[in-house]
């Protein structure tokens, strides 16, 4: 086992809050040499609600720290809670799963807050997961105790064009997809309280160039725990089941532990659960069925307040809708005559990554199980494309192996 070797702190060196039409939580932030103003933006009415404590800015640098060598050095407090879940769960059931990453300390002064927070909170980005999440929540029969009051909406990078890093593109697509998302809360008469932020521009400057992917689940609980005097309960809709837990932090999506991560990370003032984990992105489409609302108000694309139809969580969607049989249902959300010339090489292309995990398993398991008809010479084609993509990209591990290797001697 390779044990990485520490190479820095991270420092967070003071938390001040300025206001004015709007209201700005600003971060120092420090590495080596590098020096950045991390901001968190709100509506005047939700800035009474920033929390005094660096909980959310630590759980945001944990994945960065942990797989580039860093301790995170506080001068900020942080929850004691946090800081033992952190530093007695987290970090060793982290390292368990990724032996070649950092032993990550967190060096801060604890305290004790105790807010009182009023607020169900839920992300809401009209995707599947947030959708679906929000419906079972409101459901006749749940405890009122547990029922959505405020919806969220974060800047946090998951605008990104499809590119690894930042793109300068994505404060342009975050507001355009907010508009989109202010609409349904609007016409579902539930308050949205929407974040913006520079977090995505920091990461890349502070740390490195990395998949949004990666990250996503540390950046969306950071955004939660900003709020401790405001939100008692959150929710956050899950893009897996169980079957798929993987708590590396080194094999791609860390959706794959939320329900490791989200628990371990509530506090003494706000609880976050993962909802909806036991069901598939189908069932997810099938249940949704029930409220016509959302046949115009889908949204699964970063590109835009559109779906674009050809990026790869369109072309999925598009199938998954299709096999569901509600396709035509979301004309309005999608180029639908487009997909229909289309559709030979978006299942084949969405069947050649079944081995990549559930949400794209799921879907060619499904067109087995309810015998949909697919030409038997779609699955034949999409096997061959699958073994051709595993040589490939087996093979590219091998060459970059191998200049690493020469680059050491």
């Amino acid at each position: 086992m390779v044990v990485m070797e520490k190479k820095g702190d991270i420092r967070i060196t003071s938390a001040t809050i300025h206001s004015g039409d709007t209201c700005r939580l600003v971060f120092e932030i420090e590495k080596q040499d590098k020096k950045f103003a991390l901001y968190y933006e709100v509506d005047r009415p939700y800035g009474g609600y920033f929390c005094d404590v660096a909980d959310g800015v630590v759980v945001t640098f944990l994945s960065y720290a942990m797989r580039g060598g860093y301790d995170i050095v506080s001068e900020v407090p942080v929850s004691e809670k946090l800081y033992y879940q952190i530093t007695e769960h987290l970090v060793p059931q982290f390292l368990a799963a990724t032996p070649d990453a950092y032993d990550t300390r967190i060096i801060c002064d604890t305290v004790n807050p105790r807010y009182a927070p009023s607020e169900v909170a839920m992300a809401m980005s009209c995707g599947l997961d947030s959708l679906a999440s929000y419906y079972k929540s409101i459901e006749d029969g749940k405890q009122s105790a547990y029922k959505v009051s405020l919806l969220t909406f974060f800047q946090n990078g998951a605008h990104h064009m499809g590119t690894i890093g930042h793109d300068e593109r994505e404060p342009v697509v975050f507001e355009e997809q907010l508009s989109h998302v202010k609409q349904f809360c609007e016409k579902i008469n539930v308050p949205l309280l929407a974040v913006r932020s520079n977090l995505d521009a920091v990461l890349s400057e502070l740390f490195w160039k990395d998949s949004y992917q990666n990250t996503h689940s540390f950046r969306n609980a950071g955004f939660v725990l900003l709020f401790q005097k405001l939100i008692k309960t959150y929710f956050y809709g899950a893009a897996y089941t169980a079957v798929d837990f993987d708590a590396s932090l080194k094999k791609g999506d860390s959706a794959k532990f939320d329900i490791f991560l989200f628990p371990n990370v509530s506090t003494a003032n706000t609880d976050i659960y993962v909802t909806e984990s036991a069901m598939t992105r189908i069932e997810k489409i099938l249940y949704l069925d029930r409220y016509p609302e959302v046949y115009d108000a889908l949204l699964v694309c970063y590109k835009g307040a559109k779906n674009c139809g050809t990026c790869v969580k369109c072309r999925r969607t598009l199938v998954e809708l299709d096999f569901a049989g509600v396709l035509d249902k979301y004309e309005k959300c999608f180029d639908l005559p487009s997909y229909k010339k289309r559709r030979k090489e978006f299942v084949i292309r969405t069947f050649i990554k079944k081995d990549r995990g559930a949400t794209y398993r799921d879907v060619y398991t499904y067109s087995k199980k309810e015998k949909l008809g697919i030409p038997a010479s779609w699955y034949a084609i999409s096997y061959v494309g699958s073994i051709v993509r595993n040589v490939v990209e087996f093979s590219n591990r091998c060459l970059k192996r191998l200049a690493r290797l020469k680059k050491d001697k």
